[in-house]
């Protein structure tokens, strides 16, 4: 069996090289049906994981024992130590070969011309995942690819997308549900700007004009936001990290991520209903001394997530995260480059709702909420941390918008927005070299604090430790 799955991965690892480098000893392969194969081919996969799903469920029904009240419970109960492996093996054989597609689906979009409708089958299918589901990041690094190459697509094309997402916007409590499509349309939205402003000769009407700004642009982006995009890509850019919790002096991620749960490999996991069983027992006798005492319960016995058996970890290949690191990089430059606007908005919004508070604690718990520019701050700060050369495209040049990024964030009068923007510039240190422009950024922003006070330097930030230990988990 091993030599089986580990066939099927090298076969998948030549493919994609060829395909990367846009050989042309694959044209007979790759062509305009290629996407529809990969599709089959993700949802193979699928099938054999659930097929093993419930294989296992099975075998916990005809292994139940009435007279054992743990008997038939969990796969521990069931199986032998060497079958769990096995099985275990296998899972893991099918979450890298999933990964691999993801990564094939990439290159394909990457090389060549990914039709419409092959767009949207790919989106349809992993929007109707439930959003915790691991599995969907696999499909990311081409999402993005294609989401972000609008000048190479048909007119018509995009704005066939644009009106798709411009439909899915207006139902909000739908987009919700899958917050992954909503940071689709923010990548999206991010791109659709500067290709209005290519001057296409092929174009009919002028884009700029056809599209008004607020409307199209501005007002959807801001939306997004409020559905979660920003929040789902700081959950994408923590869970593809190199940087573990373990290493962090303050994770601000439980505290900016409230709303959008974090990425679990449910599909490789079994069920266990011992622990479940007991967790909706231990609730429903709470529930029922709440409404003995008449007070709420936070939750009830069928909102309970599931217990998992956790027997084996399941991670992301390190090949995929390397794949990815660069894809979501250029997202964030494309992102500082044309939404200037946006970020400005959402410094000044956040400054204005400080100004407006007077107790700390309770405007953090307000900030929170709407702290979209820091959770854009700790996205980058996973993303570049341990990557020197992603890292370095922010020195390379002083006169760049990414530097020019730097600077406008260093000015700021929200010690949250300060201190998540500390982090990223911990980031942009990775390495000697960096580390070295980095000093010389902060030896700038210092020399200008003697003048403003909102400046990022050593001094003004000392006292950001003291207003945070309280409220952010101290590792």
């Amino acid at each position: 069996m091993a030599n089986y799955y580990t066939r099927r991965q090298y076969i998948l690892q030549i493919l994609l090289y060829y395909i990367c480098i846009n050989s042309p000893l694959v044209t007979s392969i790759v062509n305009s049906s290629f996407p529809s194969l990969l599709l089959e081919c993700f949802k193979l996969v699928e099938e054999e994981l659930d097929s093993i799903k419930q294989s296992i469920e099975k075998s916990k029904i005809l292994n139940n024992n009435p007279n054992n009240p743990t008997s038939g419970n969990s796969i521990n109960s069931i199986h032998s130590l060497e079958t769990i492996k096995s099985i275990n093996y296998r899972r893991d054989s099918l979450f890298k070969e999933y990964q691999l597609l993801g990564e094939l689906l990439s290159g394909y979009v990457l090389n060549h011309s990914l039709k419409l409708q092959d767009f949207q089958n790919f989106l349809s299918h992993f929007s109707s995942f439930q959003p915790d589901d691991i599995f969907i990041l696999a499909y990311m690094p081409s999402m993005f690819q294609y989401l972000s190459s609008l000048t190479t697509l048909p007119e018509n094309d995009v704005k066939a997308i644009h009106k798709q997402f411009m439909t899915d916007l207006q139902q909000p409590d739908k987009l919700a549900e899958t917050p992954i499509k909503a940071l689709l349309i923010l990548v999206f939205l991010t791109n659709f700007i500067d290709w209005c402003k290519v001057d296409d000769s092929t174009s009919t009407t002028n884009r700029t004009k056809q599209y008004e700004f607020t409307k199209n642009v501005d007002e959807p982006m801001r939306q997004t936001f409020n559905l979660g995009s920003m929040e789902q890509f700081l959950s994408i850019c923590a869970d593809t990290s190199l940087m573990g919790t373990g290493e962090l002096f303050y994770n601000f991620r439980p505290f900016l991520q409230q709303h959008i749960p974090k990425f679990v490999a449910t599909r490789l996991l079994d069920i266990d209903d011992v622990a479940t069983s007991e967790l909706k027992r231990a609730l429903q006798q709470q529930q029922q001394q709440n409404r003995l005492n008449g007070t709420a319960t936070a939750n009830t016995p069928s909102q309970v997530d599931k217990i998992y058996v956790s027997n084996f970890k399941f991670s992301l290949d390190d090949q995929f995260i390397d794949f990815c690191a660069p894809i979501f990089s250029n997202f964030v430059h494309s992102f500082i480059t044309n939404s200037a606007f946006i970020l400005t908005y959402l410094r000044d919004m956040e400054e204005d709702l400080l100004l407006s508070g007077e107790d700390f604690d309770f405007d953090l718990g307000n900030l929170s909420e709407n702290a979209e520019l820091e959770r854009f701050y700790v996205a980058m700060f996973y993303l570049y941390s341990s990557r020197e050369q992603l890292a370095s495209e922010f020195w390379s040049d002083t006169n760049s918008t990414s530097y020019g990024f730097l600077q406008w964030a260093s000015r700021c009068n929200s010690p949250l927005i300060i201190s998540t923007f500390c982090l990223t510039l911990s980031a942009l240190a990775t390495g000697s070299t960096n580390a070295i422009h980095t000093f010389n950024f902060l030896q700038i922003t210092n020399a200008m604090s003697e003048n403003n006070s909102n400046t990022t330097s050593t001094s003004n930030n000392k006292s950001l430790i003291n207003k945070y230990s309280s409220v952010i988990p101290l590792h």
